[in-house]
């Protein structure tokens, strides 16, 4: 079973909880890369309002191709109670629908809609519980 985890982060945490889950289920690591500068208040309030408005951005190409893998697991911090902008674009770009993909959150209030946002743009239909 190949493994493909793919995650963003300010902070370090998703990486953190990347870092474990692969050292229990060995597999493939993808940081997504936008280009944006990561510090720093303005950089913090923008990435929030990117999130609110459901915007994407451009993603450094990754080095692996999520179709050969037969399990995705994506991490994605919580901005402003929404789905991380980078995760989100990753999410509309690379199609994972037939494959297992686990979706996970390093923290935030609204975990569940984000779950769903995520299961959903992952899957390109609605996530019913």
């Amino acid at each position: 079973m190949k493994v493909l985890y793919v995650y963003y982060t300010r902070n370090n945490h998703c990486k953190e909880i990347v870092e474990n889950l692969s050292l229990i289920v060995p597999g493939d690591i993808v940081e997504l890369d936008d280009g944006r500068k990561k510090k720093g208040v303005l950089s913090y309030l923008m990435s929030g309002r990117d999130a609110m408005k459901e915007h994407s951005v451009p993603l450094r190409k990754i080095p692996y191709r999520p179709a050969n893998y037969d399990v995705v697991v994506v991490v994605s911090p919580v901005w402003a109670s929404h789905l991380s902008t980078p995760v989100r674009t990753f999410l509309m770009e690379y199609p994972l629908k037939g494959k297992t993909v686990f979706v996970l959150s390093s923290a935030g209030p609204d975990v569940e809609e984000i779950f769903e946002t995520m299961a959903a743009l992952a899957t390109k239909r609605p996530f019913y519980r």
